[in-house]
């Protein structure tokens, strides 16, 4: 493999080691089906970006037979090939709404917690006004967390709520308050740059600014670095549309999915109860003013059946 084409290659594996996780099951045993699941959740924006996620894991299936890992001798990416096939593997969509499974492999993909875990923060309903809900969170606010999600938030308009969030998101927030050096492009940036990570500021917030001369070292960040980092994620990930409110509305529309779809993607009802509204409202602090708009826009059947291809 020559060096251009490595870190396609660990962006491809990393993702996979995702899906074999989920799946219990080894890529070099993968389905044409979860190869293809594989390689569209990379989200490639051309066809030269499909054709070499197409390429890794073709080789690496081939490598896996060679060895006798695989559990027969067909590798089903030797069936298909082409253009007009790699074609098929790219992400022509510019949808704002993400699926739970594209959010659960971009958290995955991150190298520092204090990226990942703001993505995880607004898809599970935190952000507030300027991004205050997750800037103000505090080191001490995860005291107590072993026994209880529920975590302290302050929106610098709205006030105080407390908000139960996922053992996920806890101990990505654990993670992100530990963290003392943030790595430039994700882990990516050239051997030849300036700067490949810094320090964070050394204060009591988990969500801290870097840099070289850092002032004002025990002051809240701004909101700018909600918007660097989310930018950071969009560039080096190849998304469109990674916004905070996208990723806030994408996990409106999962807790949607849930309500209105068993496991099995099976329809249960057509509609939110005024329970099911309040839920959702709750979660992400919406007013109902906002959230009868909200349904008209996206919070609705058409466009879960539609994200999710149920």
């Amino acid at each position: 493999m020559n060096e251009g084409s490595k870190p396609v290659a660990e962006r491809v594996l990393k993702r996979a080691a995702y899906l074999e996780e989920n799946s219990n099951k080894d890529l070099y045993n993968f389905s044409l089906s979860e190869c293809e699941k594989l390689i569209k959740a990379l989200g490639a924006r051309t066809l030269g970006s499909a054709r070499s996620s197409f390429m890794v894991v073709r080789y690496y299936i081939r490598w896996a037979i060679s060895e006798g890992l695989r559990d027969n001798n067909l590798n089903p990416l030797d069936t298909v090939a082409g253009e007009d096939y790699y074609l098929t593997l790219v992400d022509n969509s510019e949808s704002m709404l993400f699926t739970k499974f594209r959010i659960d492999i971009t958290v995955a993909d991150l190298v520092n917690a204090q990226d990942s875990a703001i993505v995880q923060c607004l898809f599970e309903g935190i952000m507030g006004t300027g991004y205050s809900e997750i800037l103000n969170l505090k080191k001490v606010d995860l005291i107590g967390t072993e026994e209880s999600t529920f975590i302290p938030l302050i929106d610098d308009k709205a006030g105080e709520r407390k908000l139960e969030v996922s053992r996920k998101l806890i101990d990505l927030l654990r993670d992100a308050a530990r963290e003392d050096i943030y790595q430039y492009k994700n882990g990516e940036a050239s051997e030849n740059a300036k700067y490949t990570e810094i320090s964070l500021a050394n204060n009591e917030y988990i969500f801290r600014s870097g840099g070289t001369n850092l002032k004002n070292e025990d002051m809240k960040a701004s909101s700018h670095l909600i918007l660097r980092r989310l930018k950071t994620v969009e560039e080096v990930l190849d998304y469109v549309n990674f916004t905070a409110i996208n990723i806030r509305k994408s996990g409106m529309l999962s807790i949607l999915k849930t309500i209105l779809f068993n496991a099995d993607g099976k329809l249960i009802k057509n509609k939110m109860s005024s329970d099911d509204e309040n839920l959702i409202a709750k979660q992400f602090n919406i007013k109902p003013a906002s959230f009868y708009n909200y349904k008209r826009e996206f919070l609705n059947l058409d466009t879960v059946r539609k994200i999710y291809q149920l």
